[in-house]
């Protein structure tokens, strides 16, 4: 019977250490709802979502849909560069129009999630609800839940 010849302890160490040292792809489930606004009408409104927990390579989210219970918004394509303490802002052509307002990165239409009750998802993998009352419409203040906070709390800000 024919040996197989060892690695030296000292290589398959140090081969161990550089293949652990490789970093894994993370693509897309880490994007969490962060905030919604809309005005009383539903013609200025933004949904903002945001990577969690501190990831980096969030950046395959082409096609995967922001939805409300009545819209879909699928992103176009992919991201590149690192997602760390990234923020993405889908938001109405009303909101974009408002002086000083941050540029959208993604144009929504009108009305995109009810102002009485909706849930805003990202695709599976997070959603925003609110019910009749908890969405500020007032011009001022959103509807604001941690992106690193897995109770899913909501809260006016």
């Amino acid at each position: 019977m024919k040996s197989i010849p060892r690695l030296p302890t000292a290589l398959f160490s140090l081969l161990v250490l550089v293949l652990s040292s490789v970093p894994a792809f993370s693509g897309v489930h880490l994007w969490r709802v962060k905030e919604v606004f809309s005005n009383a009408d539903g013609t200025i409104q933004f949904i903002e979502i945001a990577v969690c927990c501190g990831s980096t390579g969030e950046i395959f989210i082409g096609n995967h849909p922001v939805t409300s219970n009545s819209h879909s918004f699928p992103f176009p394509g992919d991201l590149t560069g690192s997602t760390l303490n990234k923020h993405i802002l889908l938001a109405t052509s009303g909101f974009a129009a408002l002086p000083g307002a941050p540029t959208p990165d993604h144009i929504i239409p009108d009305n995109f999630f009810s102002t009485t009750a909706d849930t805003i998802a990202f695709d599976v993998y997070d959603t925003l609800s609110f019910s009749a009352g908890q969405l500020p419409t007032n011009g001022i203040t959103s509807l604001n839940k941690d992106p690193d906070d897995p109770t899913q709390t909501i809260s006016p800000a």
